[in-house]
């Protein structure tokens, strides 16, 4: 049977093999160097680097692996299985809704948030139930602001692009990338 060990283990058993040879290399060589050839010399300053470059390593790979148990734990709070378009369509006229995507469902104090992002302009809504608006940040978490200030921004652009509040987002992509296609352009987005 195969039994897998952990970082730390494998961490602790490199510095302890690393300490044992180390110990027994310097003895060595504290008690008859001038017996040593240079390449004994040599291959011992190349296992020190080796093992510091492997032990280096294991704890590059301890810290991401903690780094993606926190990643995992963040998007366990994420719900994006039953999209819910009613913050949506009491905030937007129901003719405004078609170019938006529904993202996952967020929660800030017990309380969901929708969030929904625009297929045109690209730009983010986040909506709670009690008509209030949001916007994320990292070193703030969701801070509420105002509904009219936060649709503004999200339909900011709209004209550079040829596109009005009621334009279908799915539509007004497919007819860009088909004339990109058409002109022998390829569009990354």
């Amino acid at each position: 049977m195969i039994r897998f060990v952990s970082n730390r283990s494998y961490l602790l058993l490199a510095a302890g093999s690393a300490l044992v040879w180390l110990s027994a290399w310097v003895t060595g060589l504290c008690v008859d160097p001038g017996t040593w050839p240079v390449r004994y010399t040599l291959f011992g300053i190349g296992i020190l680097v080796s093992a510091h470059v492997a032990l280096a390593w294991m704890w590059k790979l301890s810290s991401e692996h903690r780094t993606a148990g926190y990643y995992f734990e963040a998007l366990g709070h994420f719900d994006t299985n039953d999209p819910d378009w009613a913050p949506l369509e009491a905030a937007l006229p129901i003719e405004e809704c078609a170019g938006f995507m529904w993202m996952y469902r967020d929660q800030i104090e017990g309380a969901p948030i929708e969030v929904y992002r625009h297929g045109i302009t690209r730009h983010w809504l986040q909506l709670g139930h009690d008509d209030t608006a949001y916007r994320w940040s990292e070193q703030d978490g969701y801070q509420p602001i105002p509904v009219d200030g936060a649709i503004e921004h999200l339909f900011e652009g709209l004209a550079e692009l040829a596109a009005t509040r009621e334009t279908n987002g799915a539509e007004f992509l497919a007819e860009r990338d088909a004339g990109a296609a058409e002109a022998r352009w390829m569009v990354i987005s």
